[in-house]
């Protein structure tokens, strides 16, 4: 076996994982073609993947533990390009919403495997670096689709689709370079999630809780207080994403050097990101404030899916992670609902003060895992290697 080889074919399927943000660019352009549709219908073409992601992942994931894993990944990846590219050809914006839900389908089926196979190939220090970089893959994967899909989309909308064209080299990779991982685990060894991984589980929607706040009043903010335009707004979110990439490369040499106190520096570093958010009055400092949370969150991802790795039993660690990722994607979606709601129970509504509440319950958060952690209580399961 190619060990190089198996590499870049298992950072490869993260390529994708941010794929439903891709067509972001040409939504305008869309909702232009479709008048008909409310600019919320328009939205769903993003949302909904997601959404169905959620059971789809799971049920993946499930599979997996009962069945080979390599044809599970290579139906994911087939259903995920067809869904991608049909609305080249679609002829109403149902036909459009029924695709982007096919394509959500197959998006959910591969999302458990990007890191499932890493965990089964990879162990130690060479399993975390794997998953560093495989969370700065995804970051690189999302910057790179949005910009290919907004020069496509220049030439017509339709044409914005044919960016999911690059789940061909990555199914092709996956034939070639990705042999069936061996069926472990020890004799009576619980073939499904464990107590732990529903901890770890619910610490990260907490955490997707907080963060995503980012993407639902960062555009408001900049706009609303006249800091600068929609362009803006996006190199903000460009930024955010730059962070969580360049922070994630290192992540093997940051877990190494800080251990179990990991959890700590990228809850600090993303409360201290939605600090200078929520202090910035110029451009400049949202930007700075963007990376920093980018930063954060390009620490947080990979120790979460490495701790499931860790804690969850081996027949189950690609369902364990289908969990963890379905309770992030959980906590992105009630976000914005439960920041207005209690921005307008404590008479404060608006981004700035959203912010604040942010940098308060993510520091909190840092101050109780580190006063658990050396009082030698880890908050956050998980604390043995293998």
């Amino acid at each position: 076996m190619n060990r190089t080889l198996l590499k870049l074919t298992l950072l490869s399927v993260s390529l994708l994982l941010m794929g439903s943000m891709s067509i972001a660019p040409v939504l305008g352009v869309i909702s232009q073609a479709f008048p008909a549709a409310t600019p919320t219908q328009i939205q769903m073409l993003i949302a909904l993947p997601g959404l169905v992601l959620i059971p789809f992942s799971i049920l993946s994931g499930g599979l997996a533990t009962r069945f080979p894993k390599r044809p599970i990944l290579w139906t994911g990846l087939v259903v995920f390009l067809l869904g991608g590219i049909a609305p080249i050809w679609a002829r109403g914006y149902g036909q459009m919403l029924f695709l982007r839900v096919v394509f959500g389908v197959g998006l959910g089926i591969i999302t458990p495997f990007a890191s499932g196979l890493i965990a089964d190939f990879f162990e130690g220090q060479e399993r975390a670096k794997l998953i560093g970089f495989q969370s700065a893959v995804v970051s690189f994967g999302a910057i790179l689709t949005s910009l290919l899909a907004g020069l496509l989309g220049v030439a017509g909308w339709r044409n914005a689709f044919w960016v999911y064209l690059i789940a061909v080299p990555v199914l092709v990779l996956t034939l070639v370079g990705c042999p069936e991982p061996p069926r472990s685990g020890e004799p009576g060894e619980k073939a499904g999630p464990n107590g732990p991984v529903f901890l770890i589980a619910a610490w990260a929607l907490l955490y997707a809780l907080c963060y995503f706040t980012f993407f639902t009043n960062t555009a408001l903010l900049i706009q609303g207080e006249n800091l600068g335009t929609a362009a803006a707004s996006g190199i903000a979110i460009t930024l955010m994403t730059v962070g969580g990439l360049m922070v994630g490369m290192g992540f093997g040499a940051i877990h190494r050097l800080c251990g179990r106190f990991t959890p700590v520096l990228s809850l600090f570093l993303t409360a201290l990101g939605f600090l200078v958010l929520a202090q910035s009055s110029a451009l400049a400092g949202v930007f700075v404030g963007a990376l920093v949370i980018g930063a954060g969150f390009g620490i947080t991802m990979p120790f979460m899916t490495l701790r499931v790795t860790q804690v969850a039993p081996r027949p189950a660690i690609t369902l364990s992670l289908a969990i963890m990722l379905s309770f992030v994607n959980i906590g992105s979606f009630i976000s914005p609902p439960i920041f207005v709601g209690l921005g307008g129970v404590l008479g404060h509504p608006g981004e700035r003060f959203t912010f604040l509440l942010t940098t308060l319950f993510l520091a909190f958060a840092a101050v109780v895992t580190l006063v658990k952690l050396l009082v030698g209580r880890s908050p956050v399961p998980g604390s043995a290697h293998r």
